[in-house]
């Protein structure tokens, strides 16, 4: 399953979903934004 996918049904029933990612020896990270970037396309590199 998509992040986004996962992300409409938590959103349709009134929730917010996160993704936090934690790492021995580190602090935890809060990932923003993911799946956020609309219109965009990857170029594939020549070669």
């Amino acid at each position: 399953m998509y992040l986004s996918t996962l992300r409409s049904y938590v959103e349709a029933v009134g929730g917010e979903m996160g993704l936090v990612v934690k790492l021995p020896g580190y602090p935890a990270v809060r990932l923003r934004g993911l799946g956020e970037i609309l219109g965009e396309t990857l170029e594939e590199e020549p070669g």
